[in-house]
């Protein structure tokens, strides 16, 4: 839809639940909320879900989990939508962060996947949907030897791993993985014998690695511009302008059609 308006009531004292997404790079969805009278109520923005509340309610609208047993648990939500977590003893929290730059959700079936590496079963599945550019997934794990990998997503899609007490297995990581090894729970607690950097002062540090194979990467030695060595990728030098300038291309998706969802909710209703 380009350029439209959607008509609609709600009570005076209300919460809204709203979500923008879809488009493509040169098309991203807008919105705002108007009065009937033409009186902006709510400025809106771009991608991404917001909590709106309207009357009595504008400022007491904040979803969220409200179960303090819960690893997800928001002091500051004052509405429980239905997503708290709660693991079972021996179990971690696990956070797998989802990426995409432009809001139209993961390539069609390219999924993600966790395999336990005892028994080979697949622990969690799922893409990545249209909508906010990031998306968090939590769940309960238990603690021991996984593979996580990917389809063959974008370069402007990606993922990140980390559990409910600050651990981070994988940062922000954009494109396919065929299989990245997860010591979940650490390698003290853990008898996984993944290959890998267990230098954690190195670039390519893996907090799941427990067996060094010798492929760790140290920054260069850039004090003086006797000893600066080049860091871009993909980069070559103007001689003219003495700037670098990007030889590489970014991937690039057609255009899709943005969407717009609103949502009523409140103190007993539930989301998925």
């Amino acid at each position: 839809m380009v350029d439209g308006y959607w008509e609609f009531c709600i009570p005076s004292d209300a919460c809204l639940q709203f979500s923008g997404g879809g488009g493509s790079p040169a098309f991203l969805p807008l919105w705002e909320i108007l009065d009937f009278s033409g009186n902006v109520v709510q400025p809106g923005g771009g991608l991404g879900v917001y909590d709106i509340g309207f009357g009595t309610s504008a400022d007491n609208c904040l979803s969220g989990c409200t179960l303090v047993a819960a690893i997800n648990y928001n002091d500051e939500a004052t509405i429980d939508d239905g997503s708290c977590v709660v693991c079972d003893n021996g179990q971690l929290g696990f956070y797998l962060t989802l990426q995409d730059d432009f809001g139209t959700g993961w390539s069609p079936g390219n999924d993600y996947y966790l395999v336990d590496e005892e028994t080979g079963d697949t622990v969690l599945t799922g893409t990545m949907d249209p909508g906010p550019t990031t998306t968090e997934v939590i769940s309960c794990l238990d603690i021991g030897c996984y593979m996580f990998s990917t389809g063959a997503i974008f370069t402007t899609e990606g993922w990140a791993m980390a559990d409910n007490l600050g651990n981070e297995y994988a940062p922000l990581t954009y494109g396919q993985t065929e299989g990245y090894p997860l010591a979940f729970g650490g390698t003290d607690v853990t008898d996984c014998a993944f290959p890998g950097c267990v230098d954690p002062d190195a670039n390519n540090y893996n907090i799941s690695a427990s067996v060094d194979d010798g492929s760790c990467q140290y920054p260069p030695d850039n004090d003086t511009p006797e000893t600066a060595t080049a860091v871009l990728c993909d980069f070559s030098f103007d001689e003219r302008s003495r700037m670098p300038m990007a030889t590489s291309t970014m991937e690039r998706r057609s255009s899709a059609t943005p969407f717009l969802t609103m949502v009523p909710f409140g103190t007993n209703s539930t989301r998925s």
